[in-house]
Parts: structure tokens; sequence; C-alpha cells
């Protein structure tokens, strides 16, 4: 974990913020959409774009640029703070329409992914993971659990691979690598995911 002391430093910061602009650019080449677009396609303020882009602001919020890469389905660079959560819920509209479009059952929740946690496994960043609440897992489910580091800080929602008792990660970045032990305390597991429906398919069945 980095040292928190080294997150303030202006090398830092400036290292950060390189390597978003370098994202966000590509995002832009890729997706071939402009920034407004962007911003209402991933339901933020353009302001916090172009903010960005011309240095009024050093970064993005987490949230910001979570959206951002679920969008144009291209992850996010790791940097401390950026990477929040492996996957968020999503509004109560999209989940309607998803369990209809799958047949999924009511009982279902659905979260959109966000992190490069388990591309190994093809489950990318904007991928809608349909899972079921309080479900218990088998070795090899895809789970969604919550990991409390510590009392002082919120805890995070990640996605990982069930292999009991830990949650592991598919992907080569360092940042996923060490394992999670489910203890039903720190570490505890909230659904298993049923379904998965990448997000430029449901697009085009809509």
């Amino acid at each position: 974990m980095p040292d928190e002391a080294a997150c303030g430093r202006p090398d830092i910061m400036s290292a950060s913020r390189d390597r978003l602009i370098e994202w966000l650019d590509r995002v832009f080449e890729t997706t071939g959409m402009s920034a407004n677009a962007i911003a209402a396609a991933a339901k933020i303020d353009p302001s916090s774009i172009y903010n960005f882009q011309s240095g009024k602001s050093e970064t993005m919020r987490p949230r910001t640029i979570s959206r951002i890469a679920a969008v144009a389905r291209i992850p996010a660079p790791l940097m401390p703070g950026l990477q929040e959560n492996d996957a968020a819920e999503i509004n109560a509209k999209e989940l309607v329409d998803l369990q209809q479009l799958t047949g999924a059952k009511s009982n279902t929740k659905v979260a959109q992914m966000q992190s490069v946690a388990l591309e190994g496994l093809d489950v990318l960043a904007g991928d809608f993971l349909i899972y079921e609440p309080d479900a218990a897992p088998q070795n090899g489910d895809i789970v969604l659990a919550l990991h409390e580091k510590n009392q002082n800080e919120p805890a995070r929602l990640v996605v990982r691979i069930y292999d009991q008792p830990f949650l592991t990660s598919a992907c080569t970045d360092a940042e996923f690598r060490r394992p999670l032990q489910v203890d039903g305390l720190s570490v505890r597991v909230i659904g298993v995911v049923r379904q998965q429906v990448r997000v430029r398919d449901w697009q085009n069945d809509a």
C-alpha cells in the first residue's frame, strides 16, 4: 500500500496527472466521442472533464473516473485513491431494464464493473454483473464482497473469485494480487454473480 504522505508530493501528483491525461486522450480517440458526449453517457458534469483538461483541477474524483471508464470500457490507470471500488450499484431504472432483458429474477441486483480485477476472465470495466444477494457461494463463483481495511474508512466493494476461504483476482496487476480471506467481518461476501451483460450488447439490444 502506498505511503499516504507520498500521495501529496508534487512529483507524485504530476505523474498521476500525466497518466490520467494520457488515459483520457485514449478514451476520446478510441470512442470517437467528445467530452460532452462522454459526460452525458457517464451522467457526470462536463465541467469535471474540462476543468481537469485546462489545469483548473489537478485530478478528477474517483467516481467521475470510474464512470468514464465504464462508458468507454477502458480501465483507468491504477493510482492511489482513484480506484475505490471494483464495481458500483446501478440505478433503479437500469436495474429493471436489465432484469427484463435478461429474464433475471426480481430479487437480483446489478453492479457495474469498474476495475481490472477480473480482466483475465473477460470481465471488463463497464460490464453489468447481475448477482443474487446473500447467496451461498461455491468455489469458482464470481462474488461481490465488502472489504473493510480499518474502521476509519468505508468498506470497499470488491469483485473476486471465491476460493474458500479466500477471494482471488484474475489479472496481472500487483494492486489485486493479494488474496482476501473471508472472515465475515473485515471481508464478507454479499452476493454471487449469476449473469454478465456487456454494456454495448445491452445498448444494441435495447
